[in-house]
């Protein structure tokens, strides 16, 4: 149900774009780069529509489709407590940002901040062990904020540099070895933490 709501909601704002004026329709290229539990990269491909709201101020909203390698675990070694070793395991997947934009502008400067729901809709890592299961699952998904400052080069092109805050549920792994003996314990967390993640758009305008 949650798939088929998001899938509505962006078919319905792809249409929006070009049911009314294309003015203020802008099609975004972006990239993003995490942080610890954030994506390794991602690229993404976004259409959005604005309406004017009040004085500088527009609201609207933005749809489209994200590829990436995002995190699956993070991997800790701890030998008599004292960190040894960090290793950030990935995954690609495929998701769907809609959100909706809030714009204020301010000459040639501008500021968007998105608020919205990026439904994971295919994930791909390396097979498991022999004996194992596979069946990975979308980490980049839930809801995200994204506040966003821009610079707007031409009536056409603009750049904005953004901090996405976004839901993950990826894995947290700790190795504890004890020096002196064979025993090694392990504990694992799954956690829903907005994990922060930088972006980069550059916008065509309509």
């Amino acid at each position: 149900m949650k798939k088929l709501i998001v899938i509505l909601v962006l078919s319905l704002s792809m249409a929006g774009l070009y049911a009314q004026d294309a003015h203020n329709v802008s099609m975004e290229i972006t990239g993003c780069a995490g942080f610890k539990y954030g994506p390794l990269w991602a690229g993404e491909y976004t259409l959005n529509k604005l309406y004017p709201l009040y004085g500088n101020f527009k609201l609207g909203f933005g749809g489209g489709l994200r590829v990436g390698k995002t995190m699956d675990e993070v991997c800790t070694k701890l030998r008599d407590n004292v960190e040894t070793s960090v290793e950030r395991k990935t995954q690609t997947e495929v998701d769907i940002p809609v959100y909706l934009r809030l714009n204020y502008v301010l000459e040639k400067l501008y500021f968007n901040c998105d608020l919205g729901y990026s439904l994971g809709i295919m994930a791909h890592k390396p097979g498991p062990a022999p004996g194992g299961t596979y069946n990975p699952d979308p980490h980049y998904d839930g809801f995200f904020v994204e506040p966003q400052v821009g610079y707007r080069f031409s009536d056409k092109l603009s750049l904005a540099l953004g901090l996405r805050l976004h839901q993950t549920d990826c894995g947290d792994r700790v190795y504890y070895y004890v020096t002196g003996t064979d025993v090694v314990r392990v504990s694992y967390n799954s956690h829903e933490k907005p994990t922060p993640a930088l972006t980069l758009r550059l916008a065509r305008h309509f």
